[in-house]
């Protein structure tokens, strides 16, 4: 665990390919001092287009 001072100093972001076999990669980003979802983005790739 870790103290933080207030909102929007720390932001957890994290990306799951556990849904990968069903077409989908999952992103989300939560504020670490309120614990809400900031962003939550279901992509259907993640892979870098060249």
């Amino acid at each position: 665990l870790y103290d933080v001072p207030g909102p929007n100093f720390v932001w957890a972001m994290d990306g799951h390919d556990k849904l990968k076999p069903f077409g989908s990669c999952l992103y989300c980003a939560i504020d670490a001092w309120s614990q809400k979802v900031l962003k939550l983005h279901v992509a259907t790739n993640n892979n870098d287009p060249q």
